[in-house]
């Protein structure tokens, strides 16, 4: 015969069981539901932020969490979602080494972790200028749950649920944490290839300028408003000389350097990418004098520094332009790059010709 006390732990650890199994379906669901929708969303941060929301619920022992992305330029995490925590909480910034998930992980990082008591922790480790955490109704956060994400093999972020009580957590939950940080790096990995075939059917894929598709979409629309606006054709001088003598790799690497120094020019819109060696800028508001003006000071910057690549090797890049303006020289994007083309080679060739008589 079962004493009544151990049938009523058996139904205990029955019903604890049908609750954890609930969960994990639970969390299946969501993450599924999740995974379908990631080609709904422009805004990495929104899917994130929906996340969080959804883990904080699943784990049912608080209202607040946050998740922290690594910055690689700078190499700091940073908060880039935060629910339930003080706004004061945005403002941190910290090295993956530094952060409380690193100092109680025994693998570098690369699993979940509880922090049961979060305060003993910072009290211990003083010499790290380590912060004490509230939530946005100033009440001291106690303890953690801390999932990396890795995205590719390469450290992503985190994503942590925090706690005002000492110790809540459960192994189970510390399951519960790695199978959402699994699903979740899935997750981002589709978002981010996602997110690269929408840029790259607008963008170049060598310089990451726009390309001809976005400029024609983008005109297309000023022209059917009546909106004018000048289209510059901007084509390198000694490009072939460039990839002849040095080849090909050298060549793209000069592009792509060019391609950032258009970026810091002031434009309508962003530079484009026409193909080889042959870029535009949209102007929208300043005359062709002032355009002008612009031009003459970039190609003086570039004659004077040259354009230095990733390498190191500078190389002193010249470029011709031709300028055409919409609608007086043109009354669709076809008449108007025609235009600024045909100006466009014409200097190119007095380029040329000044040249071989300075030989």
């Amino acid at each position: 015969m079962v004493s009544s006390e151990k049938f009523s732990k058996i139904e205990e650890s029955k019903e604890e069981s049908r609750k954890e199994i609930e969960k994990i379906n639970q969390v299946k669901d969501f993450l599924l539901e999740t995974s379908l929708e990631v080609i709904d969303y422009d805004n990495i941060h929104e899917l994130l932020e929906k996340i969080l929301v959804n883990a904080i619920k699943i784990l049912d022992v608080s209202e607040s969490g946050s998740i922290l992305l690594l910055d690689e330029e700078t190499g700091y995490m940073t908060p880039k979602i935060i629910i339930g925590l003080s706004d004061t909480s945005k403002n941190v910034k910290v090295l993956p080494e530094d952060t409380f998930h690193f100092y109680v992980s025994k693998d570098s990082y690369k699993s979940t972790v509880i922090i049961q008591d979060l305060i003993f922790l910072i009290n211990s480790r003083q010499d790290r200028n380590m912060i004490k955490i509230y939530t946005d109704k100033d009440e001291l956060i106690k303890s953690t749950i801390s999932a990396p994400l890795f995205v590719k093999g390469q450290r992503y972020g985190s994503i942590n649920i925090d706690s005002k009580k000492l110790a809540p957590f459960s192994e189970f939950h510390k399951t519960i944490m790695d199978y959402i940080a699994r699903i979740v790096e899935m997750i981002l990995e589709r978002f981010i290839m996602i997110d690269e075939i929408k840029f790259l059917s607008t963008h170049d894929y060598l310089t990451r300028l726009g390309n001809r598709s976005s400029m024609y979409n983008y005109l297309d629309k000023k022209i059917k408003n009546k909106e004018s606006f000048h289209m510059v054709q901007i084509d390198l001088n000694n490009f072939k000389e460039i990839n002849d003598k040095y080849g090909h790799l050298v060549g793209d690497d000069v592009l792509i350097s060019y391609g950032k120094s258009l970026k810091k020019l002031d434009s309508s819109y962003e530079p484009i990418r026409l193909g080889g060696d042959e870029f535009a800028l949209i102007f929208e508001n300043k005359n062709k004098k002032e355009i002008e003006n612009v031009l003459k000071k970039f190609y003086k910057e570039c004659k004077s520094n040259g354009i230095t690549i990733e390498s190191g090797k500078n190389f002193k890049c010249g470029f011709s332009w031709g300028i055409a303006k919409y609608p007086e020289d043109g009354d669709s994007i076809e008449a108007i790059y025609s235009k600024s083309d045909e100006i466009l080679y014409d200097k190119k060739r007095k380029t040329l010709r000044r040249r071989k008589t300075d030989g």
